[in-house]
């Protein structure tokens, strides 16, 4: 048998569900985003067993991802999420015969007065967590578009992740149907060939082959937000990709994508990436955001990876 870590456990504070949402929101609370890394790996590979002194939240996209959480060997699967606060044991592995998966690792730092803040005693584990995707996409496009990070942005983001999570975990099960893989990959492909179109929920609604109402329960379901507000994110960080990879102006990039008041284009992308375009498109990624203990084939990028 493996023998444990031996390091000095980090000093925690047990709170409920909602006074960690408060701490969240309250801007005297310290809060770092560590790491934010997609990784893409098939076979075998290993990560050293160490005592987490930041939170960890996985998120498996695709295949997945065989573990050992304080001594107990798990598998995450397709579509789950853990999440394994400070003081907690963790080590990632693949096996020869492990096949291609794809997931999320979000390293953070939330505590107060020397103390990380947590809200469960033991790590959570929630099946049928689609929901919590977008929110971990656009963690990953903050973390590829430049330091310092954007701290009202970065606060916003992990309430939602946090309260998404939180509101899973509250009503255990898989409760909701969601769109299906396949659905979600023609979507996904669709906004991407159409996202300078005015297109919307009964356009999406079509493509899926479901009725506009239906197709927006499975969706606020399986993404966590409306379709409307899903295609307005997923257009500007489109555009995100343009203004950093082009040399386009803004206002081509805004005509590109079906916007002819750069004004309102704009307000928009402050709206969803945190700051305007040109503040944007100057950033400089961080070439040292690489997860030091979850080593392996990865795939580096600077606009987070499709579905």
């Amino acid at each position: 048998m493996m023998n444990r870590p031996s390091q000095r456990p980090p000093a925690i504070r047990r709170c409920d569900p909602e006074e960690w949402v408060d701490a969240l929101l309250d801007r005297r609370t310290e809060l770092v985003l560590r790491v934010c890394r997609y990784h893409h790996r098939r076979g075998a590979f290993s990560s050293p067993e160490q005592v987490m002194t930041q939170h960890l939240v996985t998120f498996v996209e695709q295949g997945y991802l065989p573990a050992i959480v304080d001594g107990k060997p798990i598998r995450v699967l397709a579509g789950e999420c853990l999440w394994i606060s400070p003081g907690h044991s963790r080590r990632y592995y693949g096996l020869p015969d492990t096949p291609v998966m794809r997931h999320y690792n979000l390293r953070f730092t939330f505590r107060r007065g020397g103390r990380h803040l947590c809200f469960s005693r033991a790590p959570v584990r929630l099946r049928n967590a689609w929901a919590i995707a977008p929110a971990m996409q656009q963690l990953y496009d903050l973390a590829q578009h430049g330091q310092p990070f954007h701290e009202p942005r970065l606060r916003g983001l992990l309430l939602t992740l946090g309260t998404t999570f939180l509101s899973l975990a509250r009503e255990p099960g898989e409760r909701h149907r969601t769109l299906r893989p396949a659905v979600r990959l023609r979507l996904n492909q669709f906004i991407v060939d159409h996202a300078g179109e005015p297109i919307g929920p009964r356009a999406l609604a079509r493509e899926a082959g479901l009725s506009p109402d239906y197709f927006t329960r499975l969706f606020r379901a399986t993404y966590g937000m409306a379709p409307r507000r899903y295609l307005k994110r997923e257009r500007m960080r489109l555009a995100g990709i343009e203004l950093r990879e082009t040399g386009l102006t803004v206002a081509e990039v805004a005509r590109a994508f079906g916007t002819h008041n750069v004004s309102f284009f704009c307000r928009q992308f402050r709206e969803v990436m945190g700051c305007s375009p040109n503040v944007f498109r100057g950033r400089v990624g961080d070439p040292d955001g690489v997860d030091p203990a979850v080593s392996g084939e990865s795939q580096p990028g600077r606009s987070a990876p499709q579905r």
